[in-house]
């Protein structure tokens, strides 16, 4: 049997505690954890999270992949419940003021703004989250379901976008800036049940009813039809921003495990989700993402599956199984 020696020209270095700053290909046995590792350049791939408190549908969300926040949601019947993330846990913490689904969303774990949703009819209520509360803030000017947002995003510079505005599908774009929410330029195609990505002044809308595979940039004034999705989906979750996102799950039902990787220009198909699921949300970004809740089949059913997307170099402990 050939050794790591005889391939390498070196023996595995014994330390302490994993190098600050590994190469590619590198292998070590780290003698404090008494395991070996190694440094890899991974394609991309999903992993298995811990499980949401709350199974749900319309499970919005932002943050990253190690402090996200999802809130409200379609359990059924429509909630409240608010989650943190923690990389390894969610916690349940202080609850919306109004229950409702589907919400546009923006900000960190710590510091978040979610506006419309559904309740009976769609909903023009914005919250802020301060880290503990959440606070009722001004409303939006077209109440609408189901809407986009700018998830990488600030609490206090967001964008809403799409949506269901009871009876009819939203073109409507809005823009927070900390006080009010403004109406600035119409999308160039009306959906809801879109993703969202980006910043309020590059975002990325993408997929939605029909289902449609559309997608379209904001730069701060106009939107924008660029290439389309590979695969036309609705109920999609989405993580990144303008110029390398995410797009996963999505409908139709019984749900997709599809996953397309956005590089500023084109789709690309990559790995897919370990459950195929629609209408989750989703937190992160293009390398390091994050896919929970959502609806699953027999159709109706609801899921707590969290993934995590890695992608580019990451440590792995070797085992010998």
């Amino acid at each position: 049997m050939t050794t790591y020696k005889e391939i390498r020209g070196t023996n595995i270095e014994v330390l302490a505690s994993d190098p600050s700053n590994p190469v590619v290909g590198q292998v070590w046995y780290n003698s404090t954890d008494n395991v070996v590792k190694g440094f890899y350049n991974n394609p991309g791939s999903w992993a298995t999270g811990g499980d949401l408190i709350q199974a749900r549908k319309f499970a919005s969300g932002c943050g990253t992949q190690t402090a996200a926040i999802t809130m409200g949601g379609d359990a059924p019947p429509v909630i409240d419940n608010t989650e943190l993330y923690n990389g390894t846990n969610w916690t349940e913490v202080n609850n919306l003021n109004t229950a409702r689904y589907g919400l546009a969303v923006s900000g960190t774990q710590t510091a978040t703004i979610v506006a419309g949703g559904g309740t009976a009819p769609a909903s023009a209520l914005s919250e802020l989250w301060n880290g503990t509360n959440w606070t009722e803030v001004n409303d939006l000017n077209q109440a609408r379901r189901s809407l986009g947002g700018s998830t990488a995003g600030t609490s206090t510079a967001a964008l809403g976008f799409g949506g269901y505005k009871t009876p009819g599908v939203a073109n409507n774009t809005e823009l927070w800036n900390g006080t009010n929410w403004t109406a600035v330029n119409t999308m160039g195609s009306g959906r809801y049940r879109l993703g969202g990505t980006g910043t309020s002044t590059a975002a990325l809308a993408f997929g939605g009813t029909g289902p449609t595979a559309n997608t379209e940039l904001w730069n701060g004034t106009n939107w924008t039809e660029v290439n389309n999705l590979n695969q036309a989906r609705q109920g999609i979750g989405g993580a990144g921003t303008q110029t390398a996102s995410l797009g996963f799950g999505g409908e139709p039902v019984p749900g997709q495990a599809l996953t397309e990787s956005w590089n500023g220009t084109n789709w690309t198909e990559i790995a897919d989700l370990g459950t195929a699921r629609y209408r989750l949300g989703g937190a992160g970004t293009n390398t390091a993402a994050l896919a929970f809740g959502g609806a699953i089949n027999p159709p109706g059913a609801r899921t707590t599956a969290t993934e995590e997307w890695n992608q580019g170099p990451i440590t792995l402990t070797f085992t010998d199984s």
